[in-house]
């Protein structure tokens, strides 16, 4: 074989391993995506807290409702 042809044969190695790489850490993420989920902890990114947040906002209209509750257990207290 020529150096050419090794070089070739390397090159095709190579884009294979870095495709099978890509899947298995596609696969690995989804597991520990689906092992997180299932035991109840919040993503690390922040994810759940910042869309919590949207989803009680006072800007959006259902923070109003929030804002209610937190004061009559405070003044229950």
């Amino acid at each position: 074989m020529t150096q050419r042809q090794n070089r070739r044969k390397k090159g095709l190695g190579q884009e294979q391993r870095l495709e099978d790489e890509k899947q298995w850490e596609a696969a690995e993420q989804a597991q520990r995506r689906t092992a997180r989920i299932a035991e109840g902890r919040a993503a690390k990114d922040g994810s759940e807290f910042t869309n919590k947040a949207v989803k009680e906002s006072v800007w959006t209209g259902n923070g109003a409702e929030v804002v209610e509750k937190s004061l009559a257990l405070e003044n229950r207290s």
